[in-house]
């Protein structure tokens, strides 16, 4: 009963404005699905929204019914989509465009390389604190403005405001 619950497949067709996709389900003779909505992490008052890409391998649960019940319960990684980290450690995201976002639990490290342009806003105050040294290096024009001063200090050189 199992073998007819838990099938794996291959997204053929997706609906983002739904978060459902349509399966090629491999072992069962290339049956295309119905419309399967996607699980995802949180739906409600905070929101989790990842598409599988076409042709991406998926695990689907089926109520029993036949192909019409269903849901999409995550994408697997396979012989031809091969995992793209070998750590207990690490939570790894690496996008299309070669941007990755990586934690190393066991070296303390968080690493973001994104491929474009980066925009962080912020709507309250915001705080940072570095407890090593910090280096801040650019190839071009560097602006830093502010609605009111702003403010230095250096314990060896003292400090200023601007």
């Amino acid at each position: 009963m199992i073998n007819e619950l838990v099938r794996v497949g291959i997204v053929t067709q997706r609906y983002p404005e739904r978060g459902s996709v349509r399966v090629r389900l491999v072992d069962v003779d290339d049956q295309v699905s119905y419309e399967l909505p996607v699980i995802y992490r949180k739906t409600l008052k905070d929101k989790d929204y990842w598409m599988p890409d076409i042709n991406e391998h998926v695990v689907c649960l089926f109520s029993g019914q036949g192909l019409e019940q269903g849901f999409v319960l995550g994408a697997i990684y396979s012989e031809a989509d091969t995992v793209p980290v070998s750590s207990n450690n690490k939570w790894h995201k690496v996008f299309d465009d070669g941007t990755v976002i990586e934690y190393d639990r066991s070296a303390h490290k968080l690493l973001i390389d994104v491929k474009g342009d980066t925009q962080i806003q912020i709507t309250g105050n915001a705080s940072i604190t570095v407890n090593g040294n910090t280096t801040v290096k650019t190839d071009g024009h560097t602006d830093i403005s502010s609605g009111n001063c702003i403010s230095f200090s250096c314990d060896r050189h003292g400090g200023g405001t601007i």
